[in-house]
């Protein structure tokens, strides 16, 4: 229930955003949009995943996207975050159907439970696609959480 009223409360924040209500870049106010909220994925071992994406988030009025974003993996006791594991969150700008990586960070693990990662990214576009990738990942189920402040 708490995961549907998530999504269902994710879903109106970017309505609303889609919108653009608030006219220009400076004339709305700061949003906070929890992307996703315990998503479990499972990790891959050895190579790159996608773990969260956004396509296409609204961003034509804001300055600035704050990423907040959280993968605690609950079996790591026995399937532990290895030495290399590691995150890369990414922004793209929205370009007519494709978008152009604008924006990429790594982050090492620095525990064998959890990543717990923010990031300040600037916006470029009307549109900003946001990936979350991890790199050797265990091969067990990872609670995913992604949140976002767009800051105008």
């Amino acid at each position: 229930m708490q995961k549907i009223i998530s999504l269902l409360v994710t879903t109106i924040l970017l309505a609303a955003i889609s919108n653009n209500a608030y006219g220009q870049k400076g004339e709305c106010p700061t949003q906070y949009i929890a992307l996703a909220k315990t998503a479990n994925v499972k990790g891959n071992p050895g190579g790159s995943k996608t773990l969260f994406e956004v396509p296409d988030l609204e961003t034509g009025c804001y300055k600035e996207l704050r990423v907040f974003v959280h993968i605690f993996n609950n079996s790591y006791q026995t399937s532990p975050f290895v030495a290399n594991s590691k995150i890369t969150i990414s922004a793209f700008h929205g370009i007519g159907k494709g978008s152009w990586g604008y924006f990429s960070r790594e982050f090492p693990k620095k525990v064998t439970s959890e990543f717990g990662e923010y990031i300040e990214i600037p916006i470029i576009g009307e549109k900003t696609r946001l990936v979350v990738s991890g790199y050797n990942m265990p091969g067990v189920n990872l609670e995913v959480d992604v949140a976002a402040y767009l800051v105008r």
